[in-house]
């Protein structure tokens, strides 16, 4: 093979790389896209562009806080200032009413041949839906709580092959225990 094959075949291998690496970055959920020490977007994956409802060369050379949070500077309390000061990767919940989600947003920081920083990859999860989860399960609770506190009837909850891990108001009267603590520390039997 001569040299000029040779050459040939490495720029095929390496075209070939650059596609898998593409296609790696592109299949990711989350918001991602790299962005250099000036806060200037340099490359963008399709979920991110699909939320921004656009092309990811239209985010490219755009500085985040204005394509995002449209504030002309950083978002207060951005973890990419944070990795900027300290060259660590750092994680910040992020809601933004503009924006209407609320994101965990996380910098890794990229570093140089020279160990110089030179930008940061930015990865937002959308977390709204936990949030929603969240506070319907504390919502849930808090309605629990209230019919099992609120009860004349004995409640009490058993773990299986154990000892009671609660009783509400009715049943401490009941067993004639002067607080939850002790009725707890009493064995079923």
């Amino acid at each position: 093979m001569n040299e000029t094959d040779s050459l040939k075949k490495r720029v095929a291998e390496l075209e070939k790389a650059n596609r898998e690496l593409d296609d790696v970055f592109n299949a990711m959920g989350d918001l991602i896209f790299v962005i250099d020490k000036d806060n200037v977007i340099i490359r963008a994956n399709n979920a991110c562009a699909s939320f921004l409802k656009t092309k990811p060369q239209n985010i490219i050379g755009k500085k985040c806080h204005d394509l995002v949070h449209r504030l002309g500077k950083p978002w207060p309390g951005c973890p990419f200032e944070k990795t900027k000061q300290d060259k660590k990767t750092h994680a910040e919940e992020v809601n933004d009413p503009k924006v209407g989600f609320s994101f965990l947003v996380t910098t890794s920081p990229i570093f140089s041949d020279n160990g110089e920083m030179i930008g940061a990859v930015h990865a937002a999860k959308n977390i709204t839906e936990y949030h929603r989860a969240a506070e319907a399960l504390r919502e849930s609770e808090i309605k629990y709580k209230t019919i099992f506190d609120s009860s004349t009837d004995a409640i009490m909850l058993l773990v299986p092959g154990k000892e009671f891990s609660a009783g509400n108001t009715a049943a401490i009267k009941l067993f004639r225990c002067k607080d939850e603590k002790e009725f707890v520390s009493r064995s079923p039997d």
